[in-house]
């Protein structure tokens, strides 16, 4: 079942927090979950092809939604939004969303979700933007906040299109040292984007230097940055993905193997 809803954060001046709940069939007890976190430009409705699937296979996973760095930002000034992607003090609202989530999902699981989602099995995912947020989440030292927006909760992380930290971010030695959780790392060889300022091999950094907890990496062979939202267009000089129909099966797997 799909739901949809919404979360209002009072410590945050009613910030709202949109979020889909992709819920596997009752009857197999409490199912774990995966917090998905969209790129800039992005919505709830993101990725759906792969919250769907993660359900089939008894994972619920909850793809929310981030003012000031979703569809809304980017029509309304998307430069504006790419600069988050920059400096740390403009995205902070971002990853503190996932920190607030965490709070609501044990909440509901000792409610209206009780018995249909485990708040001890949750685990973080998303793309690009929400890669670096989940970077992040995963420990992710961060120049000026240190690990002040890690969530110790997530068992584990999916980074789709994961970015070597920018300079406003980047916190030098240490950066990714005593990371949280295991990680898995999907990129693809043409994964670029307007945001991007690095060349595409670089897509793996975080991979090659993070020496604690399980680390795995698949490169996907003319895999665009659009192809991991499901979309095979373009994205401002990303090349569209003649091969989505071939790859999307591939990173739905990929979901699948990493969190069972």
């Amino acid at each position: 079942t799909t739901t949809i809803g919404e979360w209002v954060d009072s410590g945050r001046n009613g910030r709202v927090v949109p979020w889909k709940l992709y819920l596997p069939e009752a009857g197999n007890g409490p199912a774990p979950l995966v917090v998905w976190s969209h790129g800039g430009g992005g919505t709830r409705d993101g990725a759906a092809y792969l919250g769907e699937h993660l359900a089939s296979h008894g994972i619920a996973a909850l793809h929310i939604q981030h003012a000031g760095s979703d569809i809304d930002a980017f029509r309304a000034d998307r430069r504006a939004l790419f600069a988050g992607v920059q400096d740390p003090r403009l995205g902070q609202d971002r990853f503190l969303d996932v920190k607030f989530v965490v709070r609501q999902i044990q909440a509901e699981a000792a409610g209206p979700w009780r018995g249909r989602i485990d708040p001890a099995r949750l685990g973080m995912s998303g793309h690009s933007y929400g890669g670096i947020t989940t970077q992040i989440a995963a420990g992710q030292q961060v120049k000026g906040f240190g690990r002040a927006w890690a969530e110790p909760e997530f068992k584990g992380g999916f980074i789709m299109s994961p970015s070597p930290p920018r300079e406003g971010y980047d916190a030098g030695t240490g950066r990714f040292g005593d990371m949280l959780f295991p990680l898995f790392h999907l990129t693809g060889t043409a994964d670029t984007s307007p945001a991007d300022d690095f060349p595409v091999e670089q897509r793996r950094l975080p991979f090659d230097e993070i020496n604690d907890g399980h680390q795995y990496l698949l490169i996907i062979n003319e895999g665009t940055h659009m192809t991991f939202t499901g979309s095979s267009r373009g994205f401002g000089p990303a090349a569209a993905d003649p091969n989505i129909e071939a790859n999307i099966p591939l990173i739905r797997a990929a979901a699948v193997a990493f969190w069972e």
